[in-house]
C-alpha cells in the first residue's frame, strides 16, 4: 500500500503514513506526539494534535470512495498478521494487581463470617442469657438468646412434639428439650435412660464413655458422656418429672471445653410447680405430711393379722429426708425413726413396664391411680397418680392368701 511521508511538526521526524488508512491516530515513532488524519490528509499542514484532544477539530468531509466503508482496504501493513489488530492499552499486568487484593478481601470476609457457622467463641464466665419457659417450666442459661423449634418424633408412645430451646456458640450446640409422654402416664416410673443415650449415639457413631445418676434439683436423671473416634465429646443430661422428660444437650465440645459444658449443665433447673405434676415423691415434700396403712396378712382361716402403720415426715435436709414410723399390732406400739435419700430412692415397681390407669376406692377416699401388675409375683399394685402414695397393694392371691396392705388415712393432697 502506497504511504504518505509525513514531517511531524513536534521533532520534524518524518513519519510514514499508509495511505487511505481511514481515520486512523498515528504517533510519531520519535517523539510520540499524536497526529490525525482525515480522509488520507493530516488535520492542518503541519498540525499536532495534543493527547487527549485528537477529536477537538471538526472533521472533513468523508470522500465518495469511503463512504460506504473501508474492508478492502484492510489493516496497515504492521498488522498483516493479526486477524483483529491487537487493542493498545489492554492491562493485563493489572489482573494479578486487582485479583491479589480481591482475594485477600475475600479471605478477610471468610474469616469473619466462620464464627456465623461455629457461633463464634464462648467463655465460662461472664455475662450469659437466662431462659425462662413457664410453660415448661424450667430456667437454663445459654451464651446467648437460644433460637426456640419444634419437631415431631417418634416414641413406643407414639408420636409426640418435642420443643426445644437452643444456640451454637463456640462449635458447640447447646440445647434444652422437652416433651410430654401423654394423659395417664404421669406416675409410670419407667423411663430408661441408657436406652435413650444408646439411641442417641447410634445416630452419631460414637459410643457411650460414661452415664451416671444426677440429680436435678429432688428429680433423679441421667447423664451420659458420649465420644466418638475423633474425641469430640457431648454430654447430655435426661430427667423425668412426672408425665415429661426434659433433655440438656451440649453436643460436639472438646476436652478443653469443659468448663462452658458444666455451666451450662449445671445452670438447668426446674421451676416449682404444684403437687399436680405427680413426680411421685410429693408425699415427701413437706414436714407434717402423713399417711397410713393397714396390712393384712391372710392365713386361710379365723387367725389372719393386721397391723396399722403411721408414717409422718419429721424432718427435710436437701435430699435426706427423716421419717418417724409407729406401727400397731395388737397391743403392742413401736415407733422408729429413718432416713430416705431421694438420690437413691426407687419405688418397688420401678421396673414393672406395663401400666394402666384405674380409679380405686378405699378406706382414705378415691383415688386416681396407676395400676402395676407384676408377671414375674403376681403383686398389685395402686400408687396415686396424683401424689404418688400407695393407696393398695395385693400379693400373693388376694384376699384368701397372702396380704393386703391399703391407705386408710393422710393429709397430703
Amino acid at each position: 500500500m502506497a504511504q504518505r511521508i509525513h514531517q511531524c511538526p513536534a521533532c520534524s521526524a518524518a513519519v510514514a503514513v499508509p495511505d487511505g488508512y481511514f481515520r486512523a491516530t498515528i504517533a510519531c515513532p520519535q517523539c510520540r506526539a499524536e497526529l490525525i488524519r482525515h480522509s488520507g490528509e493530516l488535520a492542518e499542514p503541519g498540525y499536532a494534535v495534543p493527547a487527549g484532544q485528537a477529536q477537538a477539530r471538526p472533521q472533513q468531509a468523508v470522500p465518495p470512495q469511503y463512504a460506504a466503508g473501508y474492508p478492502q482496504y484492510g489493516p496497515p501493513p504492521q498488522y498483516a498478521g493479526y486477524a483483529n489488530p491487537p487493542v493498545k492499552g489492554r492491562r493485563w499486568w493489572l489482573i494479578p494487581v486487582i485479583l491479589v487484593p480481591v482475594v485477600a478481601v475475600l479471605g478477610i470476609l471468610g474469616l469473619a463470617l466462620i464464627p456465623l457457622f461455629v457461633g463464634g467463641s464462648v467463655a465460662g464466665t461472664g455475662d450469659w442469657y437466662t431462659h425462662r419457659d413457664e410453660k415448661a417450666q424450667y430456667m437454663v442459661e445459654f451464651p446467648r438468646e437460644p433460637r426456640i423449634g419444634s419437631e415431631s418424633v417418634d416414641t413406643e408412645m407414639g408420636s409426640r412434639q418435642f420443643q426445644t430451646a437452643s444456640v451454637l456458640a463456640g462449635g458447640i450446640a447447646f440445647e434444652v428439650g422437652w416433651m410430654d409422654m401423654g394423659p395417664g402416664r404421669e406416675s409410670d416410673y419407667f423411663f430408661d435412660y441408657k436406652a435413650a443415650a444408646a439411641a442417641f449415639v447410634a445416630e452419631k457413631d460414637a459410643w457411650v464413655s460414661s452415664q451416671t445418676q444426677y440429680m436435678v434439683g429432688r428429680y433423679v436423671g441421667s447423664i451420659a458422656i458420649c465420644t466418638d473416634k475423633a474425641k469430640v465429646y457431648s454430654t447430655i443430661v435426661m430427667v423425668r418429672r412426672g408425665n415429661r422428660v426434659y433433655t440438656v444437650l451440649a453436643e460436639n465440645h472438646k476436652a478443653d471445653q469443659q468448663e462452658v459444658v458444666d455451666r451450662f449443665i449445671q445452670s438447668f433447673t426446674l421451676l416449682e410447680e404444684s403437687a399436680a405434676a405427680g413426680d411421685g415423691l410429693t408425699m415427701y415434700d413437706k414436714v407434717g405430711n402423713y399417711w397410713m396403712t393397714r396390712t393384712t396378712v391372710y392365713s386361710g382361716g379365723p387367725d389372719n393379722v393386721q397391723h396399722v402403720m403411721r408414717t409422718e415426715v419429721k424432718a427435710i435436709s436437701g435430699f435426706e429426708i427423716t421419717l418417724m414410723t409407729h406401727s400397731q399390732m395388737g397391743g403392742d406400739t413401736i415407733e422408729s425413726e429413718h432416713q430416705i435419700d431421694l438420690r437413691e430412692w426407687r419405688p418397688a415397681y420401678a421396673d414393672v413396664k406395663s401400666s394402666r390407669t384405674v380409679t380405686l376406692t378405699v378406706e382414705a377416699g378415691t383415688f386416681e391411680c396407676r395400676l402395676y401388675e407384676s408377671t414375674a409375683s403376681g403383686t398389685k399394685t395402686w400408687i396415686c397418680a396424683k401424689t404418688g402414695l400407695t393407696v393398695k397393694v395385693e400379693s400373693g392371691g388376694g384376699p384368701n392368701s397372702g396380704s393386703v396392705i391399703e391407705l386408710i388415712r393422710t393429709n397430703v393432697k
